[in-house]
């Protein structure tokens, strides 16, 4: 009978001797190919949303600057804004354009048009352009401006 036992128990150390805990070489090496694939992702999902983050800042940039532009043209007497407008370049197809001083790349374009739609208003095209990751973006704005009773 002790034989017996001792055989079973014989068979059961070699048992558990032959599966040891741990894992596989090729199981190491598909887990590190998975966190790879992850990681991948997450980099291009950062670099994305550093991308987002930049054209977000120069859009509000844009924004303020031409909202500037705009309360200028919003305070000053009819005749003035009239002046501006005969300062004209001949090739821009606008009345004025204006190179932003110290800000780099933005642009403002203006056409101010006197008597439109009625006498005693001014109709004003503005729109504010610069250069962002090599494409040209555009924010426009119009207003009317009446003469001051």
């Amino acid at each position: 009978m002790q034989k017996s036992w001792d055989r079973i128990m014989k068979t059961l150390e070699n048992h558990t001797l032959a599966s040891p805990a741990g894992f596989t070489l090729v199981e190491i090496l598909i887990a590190m190919a998975i966190m790879g694939i992850v990681g991948l992702a997450i980099f291009s999902m950062q670099i994305q949303s550093i991308r987002t983050a930049a054209r977000s800042a120069s859009m509000t940039e844009a924004g303020a600057l031409a909202s500037q532009q705009l309360e200028l043209f919003q305070n000053i007497p009819m005749a003035a804004l009239l002046d501006l407008g005969d300062k004209a370049e001949e090739d821009s197809g606008w009345d004025k354009v204006t190179d932003i001083p110290g800000v780099r790349g933005y642009r403002i374009f203006w056409n101010i048009i006197e008597d439109t739609p009625k006498d005693g208003m001014a109709s004003v095209k503005m729109e504010i352009q610069w250069e962002d990751q090599g494409q040209r973006r555009v924010i426009p704005f119009d207003f009317l401006k009446t003469q001051m009773l």
